[in-house]
This record gives C-alpha cells, structure tokens and sequence, in this order.
C-alpha cells in the first residue's frame, strides 16, 4: 500500500511539473517553435560599427577574388582561342618563344639567387602582428618576388624568421618554388653583424649607395598603428650599421612617409639598375605619396568646396524665385490700378447720365408747367 501510494504521488508530481509553464528568465525567450533560447544579443554602438566593417571587408574580399578568377578564366579562354587560331607551325613557334623565354627568367633568376646583390627582409616580428598583419606580409613579400622577375638584376633575397603564419600564408602562394632564401633562423645569427646594415625611416644615414659585402635588411613588420623605432633599437642592441632613404626629402607629408616592403624593395632594385636614388623613388614610390597634401585633406577641401557650390546654387534659386514673385505681385498691381480706374471711369459715366436723366426731368416737368400755364390763360382769356 504504502510503495503504491508513493507512486501515485510521484505521478501526480510528474503531471504537475509537466503542465506547469517552463520559467523563463530575462535573458531568454521562445522562438517559433515554442523552445526556449537565448535572447540575442544587444550590441553596442561601437560593435554594431565594427561588424558592419567587418561584412563590408568579407563582401570586397569575395569582390576581389571573384573579379581575379574571372580575368584568369577570360585570359584562358583568349590564349585557347589564340592558339586555336593559329597554324601548326606557327603554334610551334609560339611555344617555342614561351619556352625560351622561361628558360631565360629561370636563368636569370638562380643568377641572382647565388650572386646577386644581398637584401634580408627580418620577419622576426610576427609576435607584433595580428592575423590580417601577417597575411599583408606574405602578400608583400608575394610581390617581393614577383618584382625580382620584371627587373633585369635580380637580388640574392632573403626571407628570415620565416615559420609560423607567415610560413603558412607564403606556401600558400607557392614560396617552395620561389629562387629565394627561406630561412628559419633570425638574420644575427645567419649573417656576421659587420656585414649588416638595417634600413629604417628613424636613422640618421641616408643611403646613398649599395655595396655588394654588405646585408641590407628591411624590417619585415606590417603595423597598421605605425609603431616607431622598432627596427633601429633592434640594431642598436645589436651593435649593426643602420640606414634610411631619403623618403625626408622626396616626400612631403610626414605621414606618407612609412613605405611598404615591396615598395622599398622596388626602390632598391631601381637603384642598383640606374645609381640615381631620387629618380628610383619616384618611380616607385606611389603618386599619392608624392603630393604636399594628403588624400583626406584634399577630401575635406572638396566637400568645402562642394558644399559652398550647393549653397550659393540654392542662394542664386532663392533670388530668381523672389525675383519672379515680385513680377508677378507688380503685374498684379497694375491690373488692379487698371480695373480701378476703369470703376472710377463707369461710375463717373454713371453719375453724368444721372445728371442728364435729372437735366431732362426738369427741363420736361419745366415744359408741362408752361403748357399748363398757357392752358390756364386760355381758359380766363
């Protein structure tokens, strides 16, 4: 009896709390289907900006890499309609130039890789760097190489410090392949310190030539809060020779005057082919750098400009409305002064027929009065 009794109860309990309404706390709340979820999250001004930037970034990333396979695809197609096109012997003529033109660039290439003029770029600051940092890096470092390939003296190029993301993101882009030393250890301890020479923007010597004894290192850091000194302490607590281009003197705006690796890179390459530094700065570096005034102040300059435009616009309509409202208020005063005078002229016309019919009423009651008069003389006559 008493295990029975215990059951039931414990049934009763069971139907109870079934029918009774789950709580359901301030955070919470029902979705369609009647479960309980958590209520989404309110975000903040300052996140609710950040997350827009962010989709924008993801939509011009997508943009962009649609768009380059898209022009791979369409240049495929052109060089299979060319060919297609072509004779057999004049197919296995255009192979031919393709091949000896590779042929040339790989030589040209390893020339450099064993004998050509040596520059290092320190990637020793990964640490420094956020994910979307590094893959800049790698990125610059993609057109590294690619610039070794246009110009006609390829450097003997190094890349220290190489593991990590930075690793990852450049065999990404087929840096097994590359004629470039990949190298995981750090430039101290792959180069003697007398031989290097470590280019930053903070150093008081400007470079004025290239000597082939010497290591030219460029700091492979990508900082979007450009962080100052950091390339020059590192050579100062190694005891190493420190040098900069003249990125004072070329380019105007101290905040246009942090370049990219690539950039520098290009600057150098010009500067072994030509001996004239101004000349492969201004050739490399981009235009916008170059002007007295930077993009946004021009920016701002045009919205000033833009806005006075617009106001002296609304100005001019404004005058050209009031002017022909004041036409059309003069045109209305004339037409009344007219209809005016043309009541003052009918009633002056009005009140002289008036005067006539009185004129004429007298001048009839004048007649009867005398025709009665001489009715009157007859009559005593």
């Amino acid at each position: 009896m008493a295990e029975s009794a215990a059951v039931s109860s414990a049934v009763n309990v069971a139907e109870v709390s079934s029918e009774t309404p789950a709580v359901v706390k301030e955070e919470q709340t029902e979705n369609k289907d009647g479960a309980i979820v958590d209520k989404p999250k309110k975000l903040s001004k300052k996140e609710k900006k950040e997350q827009k930037k962010n989709a924008a970034r993801l939509y011009r990333r997508m943009h962009k890499r649609n768009n380059k396979r898209r022009k791979r695809e369409e240049q495929a197609a052109a060089r299979k309609a060319h060919i297609l096109s072509l004779t057999s012997e004049q197919r296995d003529a255009m192979i031919a130039e393709e091949k000896r033109k590779a042929a040339e660039l790989e030589e040209k290439l390893l020339k450099g890789f064993e004998s050509g003029q040596r520059v290092a770029v320190n990637c020793c600051f990964e640490s420094q760097m956020n994910s979307r940092e590094v893959k800049s890096l790698a990125k610059q470092l993609v057109d590294c190489y690619a610039l070794l390939k246009q110009l006609p003296d390829p450097f003997q190029m190094y890349v220290t410090s190489f593991q990590g993301q930075l690793k990852q993101s450049c065999l990404g882009y087929g840096a097994n392949k590359w004629k470039v030393h990949c190298e995981e250890k750090p430039i101290w301890e792959l180069f003697d310190k007398s031989q290097l020479v470590y280019l930053s923007p903070d150093s008081p010597n400007i470079l004025t030539s290239l000597d082939k004894e010497k290591v030219y290192v460029i700091g492979g850091l990508v900082d979007r809060q450009v962080a100052k000194n950091t390339s020059i302490e590192q050579a100062r607590e190694l005891g190493v020779e420190t040098a900069r281009l003249p990125v004072h003197e070329v380019i105007p705006l101290p905040s246009m005057r942090v370049l990219n690796i690539n950039t520098v890179f290009e600057i150098l390459l010009r500067f072994q082919s030509s001996g004239n530094m101004l000349e492969s700065m201004k050739a490399a570096v981009p235009q916008r750098k170059m002007k007295e005034r930077g993009r946004q102040s021009l920016r701002k300059e045009e919205r000033k400009k833009r806005k006075a435009e617009e106001e002296a616009a609304a100005e001019f309509a404004k005058r050209q409305k009031l002017a022909s409202m004041n036409e059309q208020n003069g045109n209305g005063n004339n037409g009344s002064a007219a209809s005016s005078e043309q009541n003052v002229a009918s009633s002056a016309t009005a009140t002289e027929t008036a005067v006539d019919d009185m004129t004429s009423d007298d001048e009839s009651s004048n007649s009867e009065s005398s025709d009665s008069e001489h009715s009157v003389d007859n009559m005593n006559a």
